[in-house]
């Protein structure tokens, strides 16, 4: 069950993810806190606690954000800088760059750019490292969808209720959030309505279930699990239904991507990257962006920023080297 869960919680079917990853995410979050799992949450919308504020900050740095742009074509320059058109038309000449999309926008924007990837001065149609990265690129894939349905209701959940609950074998849901009891924006609209803020979410759904299976089979759980939401009425609701995270198939290590490529002036993030270090999926996104970004302060000479990780040996080692067990590795 607990292998399940958390190959489902990685967006993973169970019989389709390696588990030598799901031992490494393991390591990660047990190792990571000594109370075992245990996440800091925002107490307001990412938007408004996280990202506007750091978009402050970076603008008074002199850095020009261009939300809702994206990058749709690279080429070079006579000076062999990147030339990157924006899906508005603008163009950008820049001397290096960090792409951090989902693994089907990388691989709709390599194959849309002959020359990405390639090394400065390299043909396209040259074979080398280049063209072996893009085949690398190509050769990515993605796994199950993953459903997320947020529900405005007109009446409240019952006291006791925990902010977050974990499922498994309960059908297609496989956790159900009340924003009210952790985020001020539910709690205030909660408290003015009277109503409450449900989000459901289900992982690794099999391809044969189409979108109105799984909107009855999520509100046939809530309503088992949650009775008190079985006569509530819904005021509003947003639901999302994607296909765009990592797969980690057994034996698909050695194609995985590095945050380095063969041209020096290109980078890569995400939850899709290797990391040298164990890593899962969000702490490898935000970990893999800090590591590019250090080899481009590495270029100009500046400092790199530190980056912190859980111990690669845990205390089950230990407890073997002392008893004078063999293992192997």
């Amino acid at each position: 069950m607990l292998f399940d869960v958390f190959a489902h919680s990685f967006f993973n079917p169970e019989p389709e993810f390696s588990a030598a990853e799901l031992l490494m995410m393991f390591h990660f979050y047990f190792v990571g806190n000594p109370e075992g799992i245990v996440f800091d949450v925002a107490s307001g919308p990412f938007s408004t606690a996280i990202w506007q504020p750091m978009a402050a900050v970076l603008e008074r740095r002199g850095v020009r954000l261009r939300t809702g742009e994206g990058a749709v074509h690279f080429a070079r320059t006579s000076d062999g800088r990147h030339r990157i058109t924006s899906s508005k038309g603008q163009v950008y000449d820049v001397d290096a760059c960090i792409l951090a999309p989902s693994v089907p926008a990388l691989q709709q924007l390599v194959a849309e750019s002959p020359g990405l990837g390639h090394p400065r001065g390299a043909a396209p149609e040259d074979p080398g490292a280049g063209h072996c990265w893009r085949e690398q690129v190509a050769a990515q894939t993605v796994t199950a969808r993953f459903a997320v349905w947020r529900l405005w209701l007109d009446r409240p959940s019952a006291p006791g209720r925990a902010p977050f609950v974990g499922t498994t074998g309960l059908g297609l849901v496989d956790n159900i959030s009340l924003y009210p009891l952790f985020e001020d924006e539910s709690r205030d609209w909660a408290a003015r309505t009277g109503g409450s803020v449900v989000e459901l979410h289900a992982y690794a759904l099999p391809d044969a279930i189409e979108e109105p299976e799984i909107r009855a089979d999520l509100l046939r759980a809530l309503h088992e699990l949650y009775p008190e939401t079985r006569a509530a009425k819904t005021l509003d609701e947003r639901f999302l239904l994607r296909q765009d995270c990592p797969a980690f198939r057994p034996g698909a290590h050695p194609q995985r991507l590095r945050v380095d490529t063969p041209d020096p002036t290109l980078y890569l993030a995400g939850d899709f990257a290797h990391t040298p270090f164990p890593t899962a999926l969000m702490e490898r996104a935000a970990s893999t962006g800090i590591l590019a970004a250090n080899h481009i302060l590495h270029h100009h000479g500046a400092a790199e920023e530190p980056l912190w990780s859980v111990p690669p040996r845990g205390p089950l080692a230990r407890l073997i080297h002392r008893k004078g067990l063999r293992h192997p590795g």
